[in-house]
């Protein structure tokens, strides 16, 4: 741990603390401007259009049945919307418990290609709806999901929508840290959506208008994160995103903590290849998505996992002075040096920014089953940011050795 006492990482960790305060700050300017905006007046639909629903699945046969009942329970003329299963070789009881729906589905079995985009480009050929939904398999939607997403697009130029994504039942605290950090980010997509700066689809629940998947020839296959890979390219056609707060889905998180790494691996891998394919959109030309949506992600945990592995250093195993003192609180006032102090004033900060954002989505929600208290907020604040460590390490670490990327978990 010396190596962070070095000159160099002292720069670093300025460097990191002065961007990040500036994103902050930029936000906070953008939230305070743009707070009326995030307040969409819907559209009303004089008739409701056709919407066909696609679901790829993999190996679900514990959650399969819960998310089609789901959709069958939907709010919405029955003539008026179709189920699509793509089932992309399902080795368990999968196919069983799907035939089991007999005609309430349109179901289609193909050979294993390991990739919902392909499975998701299949559905299309098949689908009759003028709006295309996509949806994972491990997700179960609110009634009305469907008329709010389509009271979303209520400008010519909105190509996409995408859902209010809540953890489904959160129970242990890793749970727990997903649900916060997915509420939060609903607030920051809705914030992004007003510079007209949403870069992901999220595969929980997305809606978009055919004619615009045709015109960007579907899904991407050779992306690992197609549901954002989909976004980025139709904010190069001219379409835009919107989000909603209100269209609730439920998804399913990963339990432990070597799946959660995983994911979130695969996700940032896969935004690294997507402005890499994308690199055009860095031009000013594109306007506000270019300085917000293709860098958000670097701007933001690059610096703050520095940071954190920063105060671990400085403030935790390098810093013996607390351990001569007879009170704890002292000692933890009087050992901090200047870096500790930036980076316990970043978590202070994240910690009242997330309460924030949290407060302002969970007004959105009408059934608040699972009550998030400021100790798990405080814990989401101090450790889930250490997770982000081994995720950015794991990151770098098979960039650099050029590891092939994978879909490694859901």
């Amino acid at each position: 741990m010396q190596f962070f006492s070095l000159p160099i990482s002292i720069i670093a960790t300025y460097i990191s603390f002065f961007i990040i305060t500036y994103a902050a700050v930029f936000l906070i300017i953008l939230y305070l401007f743009n707070r009326e905006k995030m307040e969409i007046k819907g559209k009303k639909w004089s008739k409701l259009p056709f919407v066909s629903i696609l679901l790829p699945v993999y190996n679900e046969e514990k959650l399969i049945k819960k998310t089609i009942n789901s959709l069958l329970s939907l709010d919405y003329p029955k003539d008026k919307y179709e189920i699509i299963i793509v089932d992309d070789g399902s080795t368990d009881k999968t196919p069983e418990k799907l035939k089991s729906f007999g005609k309430k589905i349109r179901y289609i079995r193909i050979k294993h290609f390991g990739n919902a985009a392909h499975a998701k480009n299949v559905g299309l050929k098949y689908a009759k709806g003028d709006f295309i939904a996509t949806m994972d398999s491990d997700s179960f939607v609110e009634k009305d999901v469907l008329k709010k997403m389509l009271s979303l697009f209520n400008d010519d130029y909105v190509g996409a929508a995408s859902a209010a994504v809540k953890i489904y039942e959160p129970k242990s605290f890793l749970a727990k840290f997903q649900y916060i950090e997915y509420a939060f980010i609903l607030f920051l997509r809705r914030l992004l959506m007003t510079a007209d700066s949403v870069y992901v689809t999220p595969g929980p629940f997305s809606m978009f208008k055919k004619e615009v998947l045709e015109e960007a020839d579907g899904f991407n296959e050779k992306s690992i994160t197609e549901d954002q890979e989909i976004a980025i390219h139709l904010q190069s056609l001219g379409y835009r995103i919107r989000s909603s707060l209100d269209a609730i889905v439920y998804t399913v998180p990963p339990l432990n903590l070597t799946d959660l790494i995983k994911q979130r691996v695969r996700w940032l891998r896969g935004g690294i290849r997507n402005r890499i394919i994308h690199k055009h959109l860095y031009n000013p030309k594109y306007g506000d998505f270019v300085y917000i949506g293709m860098i958000m992600d670097f701007i933001f945990f690059l610096p703050m996992v520095l940071m954190f592995v920063v105060l671990a250093d400085k403030f935790i195993f390098n810093n013996y002075f607390w351990y001569d003192k007879i009170g704890f609180l002292s000692s933890w006032v009087f050992g901090l040096d200047g870096l500790s102090f930036i980076a316990l004033f970043l978590i202070i900060s994240s910690f009242l920014w997330t309460l924030y954002g949290i407060s302002n989505i969970e007004i959105y929600e009408k059934k608040y089953k699972n009550k998030i208290s400021l100790l798990d907020i405080a814990l989401f604040s101090f450790v889930y940011s250490y997770i982000w460590v081994a995720v950015w390490l794991t990151v770098i670490f098979k960039e650099l050795t050029g590891a092939k990327q994978v879909w490694e978990t859901r």
